[in-house]
């Protein structure tokens, strides 16, 4: 029982702190290589949602954090997103 506390408790101070961090990385000027322009570029991006190109592919734990996580509804899912993912284990070794 305590133990699940002090796990519960570091993960909420690694979340909060990580949150934290990421923002400040936000706010930091990040390099892109605009391909209409064909030339590098540098934005602040504030939390802007990425763009995800048409046929890309995706991981399969996207789907499982949609079905477990109610509350996860990302914006920027293509439609037909569910017919490009990979699994989770793509290959095995021997």
């Amino acid at each position: 029982m305590i133990s699940a506390a002090i796990f519960g408790l570091v993960d909420l101070i690694e979340g909060e702190l990580l949150r934290r961090f990421w923002w400040l990385l936000e706010m930091l000027p990040h390099g892109y290589y605009d391909a209409v322009a064909k030339k590098k570029r540098c934005r602040i991006p504030l939390g802007a949602r990425r763009t995800i190109p048409p046929g890309s592919v995706f991981h399969e734990s996207v789907g499982e954090k949609l079905r477990v996580d109610p509350k996860y509804k990302p914006k920027n899912l293509p439609d037909g997103w569910e017919k490009c993912t990979e699994p989770a284990v793509a290959c095995e070794f021997k």
